[in-house]
């Protein structure tokens, strides 16, 4: 879709706006309203449950794993204002590092520049609009994370969320692994209805998040038109404001004072730090020898070094987040509803912003010899190896050039290599995201007599993320202040008026990512047979997705792999695009019903669907799927189970795009010869790979639901999930590389993907050379390839019990539960199945984040007249750290279990002008629990954001006003 259609969206929702308040002016004084129809209250129509099916269903429960959060489920959970967040508190399957929101906000997290991204069970899952797909994130357009950013769906616009359990490609196509969320917004409403909500925490920083919302829905004759807007922001959280991440793990060298020596003829790598009140060491042809018996210089072991600077200070581990949304909807009946025309526009944007501390430098000292060695040029290219040079002869070098180049032997087995390191502090790095979403989708339904219905749209999607980083460092204006004299990389402070000019700036990119189809669907009853009526689903489908990416000049990677910005992403142009063709048919077959009287059978149905989707760039895929539906006489049980195969074609950038380059994160490793080496980040480029083929999986699941009549209020169900996924695209965990290639050298499989001293240098020859080398002379080049995949096996389990007594009110009380009996990940196919279930993990494609044992979210509520009480509770068992896991886990450490409790009473006036608003007070995480330490696993803030968050104690006010 292009700017012209996107403009177009934006003047539909205003016209929507205004089309909206003429039909209410007119609806005001309707006269054929019907008796007792009370114009001041909200009316929404009955839903029935439609995701995972294109038919409509012939039982009370339908034959797949669904869970339904409605009005009241979403109102409870106290999510104002993100989907993730709402899902995270209410449905514990959302467990994994594949489930990030707003603690996207440092090195380990931030991949999806600000966006939020749904995985059930962790596995690959297909978000939905209203049965509909929508753009995935531009966010991939740099090699990031490919997702459905729910940030962009206003909560107060959705209506319900359904949630399946089960693949699901044979019904929706690609993605559909772990299951669907399919978001429903809010249709036909009746009324209008305004909330606002206020949370602040009385934590360190006071972290506080408001929002505001309005929703409106007119009907007049056969037009009906819904229309909502809502608003918020919430604040940035930093590393030193809690107490768990006031000093993490993966602390750095890379500060003021600090200078590193590598010996080329003995491999050693020593650390020094300019002595305490010294400025900058004095110019002069010294040598290390000398300036340590002068005192300008100490020596210092690592952990000395890494303990002298905190990263802490300037890194956030919440994002800064503002969202605004509009959302239009419109509905026209004709021919006395045979014929319906539909259309709903929605726009959103959400800026969000993170920081991290000013870009590590590390310069070198550059002489002929060196130079030449290192970058093949003499001099260097001023974006050369590291960041940047300081020629040894200039006036604040303090080394001899004679003493860095040793007599210059041609073999290149000689020489010291210099390195500064240092940042400037004041110019932290910030990473801010604008993402627009425009999304129209315009459509007509309608009946073909009795037996048949049919249903055809365009759905039209762009999203744009405007990408800023402020606080990156100019290289080429930085080596020429270096050799001019007017920055000095061995000072701990420059002079006044150095900083910034010219030498600090900001990279940006603009991404866009677009979807564009058309669909048609009919649906059939043709055969009645003894249990009932044969249906079916016949459809099809047209696609095309674009994905680009528009960089500044100096985020551009040169021919040998650098780029103009140090602290920068490298970032290429890049744009593809791909068509989708898919057909498929459903058909529902009754076999059983309970008139026919068959002992021991009630009910018994039988689903069976195929899809075949052809890619224009990653071949065919057909897949089937089979659902069978069993109920005993009295329909107090339903036992249900599906079949079917599911699959995941390649992002458009793992296919087409450029190489990105970057750095590795802090890696922890065993040393060949003994001892460890520690938080180093190593260069790492990842190029894609137009030979990548689909992910595929193979899904079965297993249920049972009980509703006794006895016991009237009792719900319980029960599914049994497994998944089996080969193939899944991904790069090799950089852990398990450095891990492997330290001890086993040549011999490591790894081995042709590591060079020393640049993306072509010399190869890797013996063990120990990663920690004898220093680490920005480290290169890892990684391919996306055809991983092994994963194999999961758990149980989702729902118990929920509801009492209406005359004179004591309503008592409800659900608790849902996760158990993953199996989670085992294989990092390569020639490695063996690694387990994960019970851990918590990170660093690569092979980890799964917090992986519990079990899982449970438990909520309690007892409303009585116009008060409503509510206690709710989060548990997670206990988990091990492992690291990185895998082939490269460390020796498992305890994390505690963690559990927090919510409480909030609401009351509902019902006296005069008072009438229709309800007031809710509320404490989140009453006892201010904290998250626990798995500081192997996630080094960077110690812990796991994605699971336990990092507000603690948060009081809140929600306030509705429905008219």
């Amino acid at each position: 879709m292009n700017a012209h259609r996107f403009r177009m969206l934006k003047a539909a929702a205003c016209l929507g706006c205004g089309l909206l308040f003429a039909v209410a002016l007119r609806a005001q004084s309707r006269p054929d309203a019907a008796e007792g129809e009370s114009p001041e209250r909200p009316h929404v129509l009955e839903k029935v449950v439609v995701t995972g099916t294109h038919l409509a269903a012939s039982a009370a429960e339908p034959v797949g794993p669904v869970v339904v959060l409605g009005p009241r489920e979403i109102e409870q959970a106290g999510a104002a204002n993100d989907v993730l967040d709402l899902l995270r508190r209410t449905l514990p399957q959302f467990s994994g590092n594949r489930n990030v929101g707003r603690e996207n906000a440092n090195l380990q997290f931030g991949r999806t520049y600000g966006g939020s991204g749904l995985a059930l069970h962790n596995m690959n899952t297909l978000v939905l609009v209203d049965g509909r797909r929508v753009a995935v994130s531009p966010a991939g357009a740099s090699g990031g994370d490919e997702f459905v950013d729910v940030n962009l769906i206003p909560l107060a616009a959705i209506d319900r969320i359904e949630v399946l359990g089960d693949g699901a490609s044979a019904i929706y196509g690609s993605s559909a692994v772990g299951g669907v969320v399919n978001l429903i917004l809010k249709s036909d409403y009746r009324g209008f209805a305004i909330a606002g909500h206020y949370g602040v925490t009385d934590n360190a920083g006071h972290y506080a998040e408001r929002s505001a919302s309005l929703v409106g829905g007119v009907a007049h004759g056969a037009t009906s038109v819904t229309v909502s807007v809502q608003a918020g922001d919430s604040d940035p959280i930093f590393q030193y404001q809690r107490g768990f991440s006031r000093q993490p793990k993966a602390q750095t060298t890379y500060y003021p004072g600090v200078i590193d020596v590598y010996d080329f003829a003995t491999g050693a790598n020593p650390l020094y730090v300019l002595k305490p009140g010294l400025n900058a060491p004095p110019a002069g042809s010294a040598t290390i020898d000398d300036l340590l018996a002068q005192g300008i210089y100490v020596p210092a072991s690592l952990a000395d070094v890494q303990n002298g600077f905190s990263v802490a200070d300037a890194v956030t581990l919440m994002l800064r987040q503002r969202r605004r949304s509009a959302t239009v909807r419109l509905d026209h009946k004709l021919f006395g509803g045979r014929l319906v025309l539909f259309g709903d526009a929605l726009y959103a944007r959400t800026d969000s912003e993170s920081q991290l501390n000013a870009p590590p430098l590390y310069p070198f000292l550059s002489t002929p010899y060196i130079s030449l060695g290192l970058t093949g040029a003499t001099p260097p290219p001023p974006a050369g190896v590291g960041s940047g040079y300081l020629l040894a002869s200039s006036a604040n070098s303090p080394f001899s050039p004679a003493w860095l180049d040793q007599g210059a032997p041609a073999d290149y087995s000689a020489g010291k290599w210099v390195s500064a390191h240092n940042r400037f502090v004041d110019f932290p790095r910030r990473y801010q995201n604008a993402t627009t979403l425009g999304r129209g989708v315009f459509g007509a339904r309608g009946r073909l007599g009795a037996d048949y219905g049919w249903e055809a749209a365009a759905n039209l999607n762009r999203i744009t993320l405007d990408y800023r980083n402020p606080g990156v460092i100019d290289l080429a204006a930085l080596t020429e202040a270096m050799n001019t004299g007017a920055i000095n990389p061995f000072a701990r402070t420059q002079p006044d008026g150095a900083l910034p000019g010219a030498l600090v700036g900001t990279a940006f990119a603009r991404y866009v990512s677009t979807l564009d189809s058309f669909d048609a669907k009919l649906t059939g009853a043709p055969l009645t047979l003894p249990a009932g009526t044969l249906s079916f689903a016949l459809g099809g489908q047209h696609t095309r997705e674009a994905l680009s990416a528009a960089p500044d000049a100096r985020s551009i990677p040169a021919a040998n792999g650098t780029i103009g910005w140090a602290g920068a992403s490298s970032i290429s142009p890049f744009a593809a695009r791909r068509r989708i063709d898919a057909g498929y048919l459903e058909v529902r077959v009754p076999l059983v019903a309970p008139a026919m009287a068959v002992p021991g059978i009630g009910t018994l149905d039988i689903d069976v669907t195929g899809r075949i989707e052809r890619y224009s760039d990653a071949g065919t895929a057909r897949v089937p799927k089979f659902s069978l539906l069993y109920q005993p006489g009295g329909g107090q049980l339903t036992l249900r189970a599906t079949l079917g195969r599911s699959f995941s074609a390649p992002q458009l950038f793992n296919v087409y795009g450029p190489s990105s380059q970057g750095f590795t994160g802090n890696l922890d490793f065993e040393n060949y010869g003994g001892g460890s080496t520690e938080n180093v980040s190593f260069q790492k480029r990842v190029g894609a790979n137009p030979q990548l083929q689909p992910a595929k999986a193979q899904t079965w699941t297993a249920g049972l639901v009980f509703a006794p009549r006895r016991i009237e209020g009792l719900r319980v169900s029960v599914d049994f999930y497994a998944i089996d996924e080969t193939g899944g695209p991904g790069v090799f965990d950089e852990q398990v590389v450095a891990q492997d290639v330290e001890l086993r050298g040549a011999a490591s499989p790894y081995a042709p993907y590591v060079h020393i001293g640049g993306w072509n240098g010399a190869p890797i020859t013996a063990p120990g050379q990663l920690s004898a080398t220093a680490a920005a002379n480290v290169y890892l080049d990684l391919p996306v390839i055809n991983l092994a995949g994963r194999a999961v096996r758990g149980f989702d389990a729902t118990l929920r019990y509801a009492k209406d007594t005359t004179s004591a009110g309503r008592f409800d009380v659900a608790s849902t539960f996760v158990v993953y009996e199996r989670y085992r990940v294989q990092a390569l196919p020639t490695e063996p199945f690694y387990g994960y279930a019970g851990h918590a993990s990170g660093g690569g494609s092979g980890s799964a984040g917090t992986i519990p044992r079990w899982r449970a979210s438990t909520t309690a509520t007892w409303a009585f007249r116009g008060f409503e009480l509510l206690l709710a509770n989060q548990y997670v068992p206990s988990v091990t750290d492992i690291g990185a896991g895998g082939s490269a886990a460390k020796a498992p450490t305890d994390v505690t279990a963690y559990s927090t409790f919510d409480v909030a009473g609401s009351w509902r006036f019902d006296r005069r002008w008072l009438r229709g608003c309800k007031l809710t007070l509320g404490v989140a995480n009453l006892f201010n629990e904290m998250p626990p330490l798995a500081p192997d696993a996630f080094p960077e803030s110690n812990v796991d954001l994605g699971t336990y968050p990092a507000v603690g104690r948060l009081f809140y006010v929600n306030a509705t006003y429905k008219f």
